[in-house]
């Protein structure tokens, strides 16, 4: 915004000093500036000015004397003065007054605009099958012009300029192929970007493609992990859960088993023969009912 209200005000100054008998000069920041005059015939006293206060002061017989922030940037040498390294706000307007030794007095008037070097301006561009679209950057609300090779652009059948020549649009990207420059101007200044070859454009869509094609793959295996996941820990929690029924059923005979083998080792400690006290074998004594039997079968 702040740009824009100063290149407005620029503009209004060059439309007063054309309308005037002010020289306009224009400047950039921290170079340097001249400016030319011619110098009266019995001039006794030079005296220079910017917006009523004093830059410098000559008179016969003494040396020039410099004042203020202009003590050791400004030089008067013979028919020239020359301010170095330009401020912003040195721009205003400079009143160059001659005295004669009649008395009487001459002036010029000049108009300082100094400007903020321009950046390098960079070219982008977005194409398709049809069209390609370049577009020109610079920090700077300057005038714009395009180059193909060394031929300046025309609006026209093959071409499409805005109207700032922010852009530019080449309908006929096969014949009109090749290098293309923006080249920006502010008074006294003319910078221009660096080549740019169409080709670039589409070797950038060939990278976007790249990259899209990539993150499909990733997004696609990132999928098919998940649904692994979630069949695994589906499958893990189906054996986590089985019928209690179906364990117990495996558990019982082994249970069995071991009363099995419990119960004949119970037997076998049974038939164990019993030792006496003196530690001899004692053989076990039928029981009654055995002594009953054979009894009766003497009988």
């Amino acid at each position: 915004m702040a740009r824009a209200l100063r290149a407005a005000f620029l503009l209004g100054i060059i439309s007063m000093c054309e309308s005037s008998n002010i020289r306009l000069v224009h400047g950039l920041e921290g170079s340097n500036v001249t400016f030319p005059f011619t110098r009266p015939p019995a001039t006794e006293e030079i005296l220079l000015t910017l917006q009523g206060n004093k830059v410098l002061e000559w008179e016969v017989g003494s040396n020039v004397s410099y004042f203020g922030k202009f003590s050791e940037r400004t030089n008067l040498i013979e028919n020239t003065i020359t301010i170095k390294n330009l401020l912003l706000n040195d721009s205003g307007i400079y009143k160059l007054s001659f005295t004669s030794t009649a008395g009487s007095v001459d002036e010029d008037i000049y108009q300082l605009l100094v400007n903020v070097p321009l950046s390098k301006p960079t070219i982008s561009c977005v194409a398709n099958d049809s069209i390609i679209h370049l577009n020109c950057f610079v920090t700077a609300p300057v005038t714009r012009e395009w180059k193909h090779e060394n031929s300046t652009v025309q609006q026209g059948e093959h071409f499409d300029v805005a109207l700032d020549g922010t852009s530019l649009a080449i309908l006929n990207p096969e014949e009109f192929s090749g290098e293309y420059t923006c080249i920006v101007k502010q008074p006294g200044e003319l910078v221009q970007s660096d080549p740019f070859n169409t080709k670039e454009c589409y070797t950038n869509e060939e990278g976007r493609n790249h990259i899209l094609l990539v993150g499909v793959i990733i997004l696609i295996i990132i999928v098919i992990g998940a649904v692994l996941c979630w069949y695994i820990f589906k499958r893990y929690a189906k054996s986590e859960h089985k019928p209690p029924g179906r364990e117990l059923q495996k558990l019982e005979p082994s249970q069995g088993d071991g009363e099995a083998k419990l119960e004949s080792a119970e037997d076998r400690e049974e038939r164990k023969p019993a030792l006496a006290e003196n530690g001899e074998e004692t053989k076990p004594q039928p029981s009654g009912d055995l002594d009953q039997s054979s009894k009766d079968a003497e009988e």
